[in-house]
C-alpha cells in the first residue's frame, strides 16, 4: 500500500500499519494540536515540510514496547530487539543496521517494560478495561472544517456508548495526584476530548467515557482513570483554541508571535 492511499473518512481502519497511518500528514493529529499550544514555532516550522529531529529515547522505546505486548503481542518479534553491549563502536553500528527497521531497547528498558507488562496482567481493573475493544485502530475525519486524525489504543462499543482507553507508560511515582497533575502538564485531556469527538461522531453520537490506564515504572504498578467531566471540559477548550489557532495560520508565511510576555 502506498503512502498516499484514497483514505475514507469516518471509517475505523483496524489493521492499518502505525506508518501508513503517520504519513497522512494532511490529517492532523491530537500531536500537533498539543504542540500547537505550545511550541507554535516548531509547529509552523513543521507545517512547511521541515522535519525536526526525534531522539528515540529509552523512554519512547519502553512505551513502544510496552504498548506493543499488550495491545499488539504479533508485532513483537519482528518489531523489537534489544542489545547487552555498549552503543559505540564497530559491533554496535554493525548491529543497528542489521537491526534498522526494529526498535532496539537496552536490556534493562526491556527487562523493566516485561516486568510492567507481568503486573499488568494481574490487573483484573485494567484488563476489564480493553477487554473486547478495538485495538490501534485509525479513524480519519474532517471536523470543523479540518481533517483529523485519531489512534486509540483500545474502544469498546457499549449498547449505549463506548469507552476510548489509553495506555500510558511514566517514571512518576504512583500517586493519584501526581498523575492528574501530569495529565493536564501534557495536555491529555486535549487529545481525550479529540479522541472523544471524532469516536463519538463515527458510532453515531453514542456519548463517550474516556479512560487512562497507567503502567509505572518504578516501583512497578498499574492505576485506571476515568476522565471526569471537568477534565473534558479542559480539553475541549483547549481543542476549540487549538482549532482557532489552526485557522489564523496561513502555510507558506512566516510566523510571528506577536504577544507581550509578562516575567
Amino acid at each position: 500500500m502506498s503512502n498516499k492511499p484514497d483514505i475514507v473518512e469516518n471509517v475505523l481502519y483496524k489493521e492499518m500499519d502505525i506508518k501508513l497511518y503517520h504519513a497522512q500528514r494532511e490529517y492532523k493529529s491530537s500531536s500537533d494540536f498539543k504542540q500547537l499550544s505550545y511550541d507554535p514555532l516548531g509547529y509552523h516550522y513543521k507545517s512547511l515540510g521541515h522535519e525536526q529531529e526525534i531522539r528515540n529515547s529509552g523512554a519512547l522505546a519502553i512505551g513502544t514496547y510496552v504498548h506493543a505486548l499488550i495491545l499488539e503481542p504479533h508485532l513483537v518479534e519482528d518489531g523489537f530487539i534489544s542489545y547487552k553491549g555498549v552503543r559505540r563502536g564497530a559491533a554496535w553500528e554493525s548491529f543497528a543496521n542489521r537491526n534498522r527497521d526494529k526498535t532496539i531497547l537496552y536490556e534493562k528498558d526491556k527487562s523493566l517494560s516485561d516486568r510492567m507488562v507481568e503486573y499488568f496482567k494481574g490487573h483484573k481493573t485494567a484488563l476489564s478495561l480493553i477487554d473486547g475493544g478495538h485495538r490501534e485502530v485509525s479513524l480519519f475525519s474532517t471536523y470543523k472544517g479540518h481533517k483529523l486524525r485519531v489512534r486509540p489504543d483500545c474502544v469498546v462499543e457499549c449498547k449505549d456508548h463506548i469507552k476510548i482507553i489509553d495506555l500510558k507508560t511514566t517514571s512518576d511515582y504512583p500517586v493519584p495526584k501526581y498523575t492528574r497533575n501530569t495529565c493536564y502538564k501534557n495536555n491529555y485531556d486535549l487529545s481525550a476530548a479529540m479522541y472523544g469527538e471524532l469516536l463519538s461522531k463515527h458510532f453515531k453520537g453514542k456519548p463517550y467515557e474516556f479512560y487512562f490506564i497507567f503502567l509505572y515504572k518504578e516501583p512497578v504498578n498499574v492505576l485506571c482513570f476515568k476522565a471526569s467531566p471537568e477534565f473534558l471540559d479542559s480539553g475541549k477548550k483547549k481543542f476549540d483554541e487549538a482549532l482557532n489557532t489552526m485557522n489564523t495560520l496561513q502555510p507558506g508565511e512566516l510566523y510571528y508571535d506577536n504577544r507581550t510576555y509578562e516575567i
